[in-house]
């Protein structure tokens, strides 16, 4: 894998976003790491990881990348995570961004370029989802409204799977 530019103020980071129902099946972490690869992925986005609290970080870990990830609770299926490249120097946003609403699938982490800082979000709203969607709204405009005091120059990407979500 090759490193992001030492100009990192314009840089935009490849970004990968996929649904695989599962990284939790046979081999399917072995095929996400040579898509990463093939395609030289900076951020990978998943949603449906299906991981539980069973699943380790070190057993759905991606050489290369650091693990950020939201696992569904007391349901199967479901889940969010997001890879990045270790060279970016990812962090979680701050807590005041992320959700505390357990049946929302919902993951932020910032990316700091240069001068500039990225906030990529990954959403999974599910068909048959145990909140309303204003809630989910609700929730989504409250986690804007933290990142709208970043800096002016941040850039914001929220990615996902969001079914029936008009």
């Amino acid at each position: 894998m090759t490193a992001p530019p030492a100009d990192l103020q314009n840089y935009l980071p490849t970004l990968y976003l996929l649904n695989p129902t599962s990284l939790a099946k046979r081999t399917a972490l072995q095929k996400l790491h040579v898509d990463v690869c093939s395609y030289n992925v900076d951020i990978a986005v998943i949603v449906e990881t299906w991981f539980k609290k069973q699943h380790s970080d070190n057993s759905v870990s991606v050489s290369g990348f650091t693990l950020f990830r939201r696992d569904r609770l007391r349901r199967r299926g479901g889940g969010v995570a997001i890879y990045v490249k270790d060279s970016l120097g990812a962090k979680l946003c701050m807590d005041g961004v992320q959700t505390h609403d357990q049946r929302i699938e919902l993951l932020w982490i910032q990316v700091q370029l240069g001068n500039r800082t990225l906030v990529i979000g990954a959403l999974y709203h599910p068909p048959k989802p145990l909140y309303s969607q204003a809630e989910l709204l609700q929730e989504l405009e409250r986690s804007f409204d933290v990142i709208i005091k970043y800096p002016d120059d941040t850039v914001v990407i929220l990615a996902g799977d969001f079914n029936k979500l008009p």
